[in-house]
């Protein structure tokens, strides 16, 4: 018995640890990358894309002023394109599309 209880404790243990790395990198982060494309016959350009993805926003006030944050944040870097690839919200069945 006494070595079940201490697997199950490890196993918990492991499963909490589990738990909180996905809490974890699902936050909010800012990347910056870039990479240079050599034309001879074009001069330098630099362009500016922000990337959202898979954003999950659910239906609270909370996580609605938590996009707006977010979204302030992406404009006020003056990207020159936006992209919005992967999910928007949490629950997409509660949308009425008629």
């Amino acid at each position: 018995m006494r070595k079940f209880s201490l697997l199950l404790v490890l196993l918990m243990l492991a499963g909490a640890a589990v738990a909180v790395s996905v809490i974890l990198e699902l936050q909010t982060r800012r990347n910056a990358v870039s990479f240079s494309i050599v034309d001879p016959d074009a001069g330098p350009v630099t362009l500016t894309i922000a990337v959202l993805g898979d954003i999950h926003v659910p239906e609270s006030p909370d996580a609605l002023a938590s996009t707006r944050q977010l979204l302030a944040g992406v404009k006020a870097a003056k990207p020159d394109i936006i992209l919005f690839v992967g999910d928007y919200i949490v629950d997409p069945s509660g949308i009425d599309v008629c």
